[in-house]
């Protein structure tokens, strides 16, 4: 049950990636990059620290305690680093939509034109 658990924790951690992915697709480059590092960098890889350090104590012994912190601390920067990535490839990303043009007829003339 342990082993199912903590091999879940790396599968969470890409499918909260790839969500997010699919979500930055909406924002402006800057924007996606920011929620990506915000999101998932900040706020997701202390809580799946936590979940694995949770799912590795299910058998409680002292001396699988420091292997069990190493593993959290592993999981942890394991979704930092996804994080970055996925924030870079969202800052490098083309907008999805491009910003419409008005056709030279449409456009309103000022007096300075």
């Amino acid at each position: 049950m342990e082993g199912f658990l903590l091999l879940l924790i790396p599968i969470l951690t890409i499918c909260l990636n790839l969500g997010l992915w699919r979500l930055s697709r909406g924002y402006t480059r800057f924007a996606g990059a920011a929620m990506f590092v915000l999101l998932s960098g900040l706020i997701a890889s202390p809580l799946i620290g936590v979940l694995c350090w949770q799912a590795s104590q299910l058998e409680r012994s002292f001396g699988n305690t420091q292997g069990d912190a190493l593993v959290s601390v592993a999981a942890g920067a394991f979704n930092v680093a996804l994080a970055l990535i996925g924030a870079v490839a969202a800052a490098v990303r083309k907008p999805a939509v491009a910003p419409k043009q008005a056709p030279e007829s449409e456009r309103v003339r000022l007096r300075s034109d």
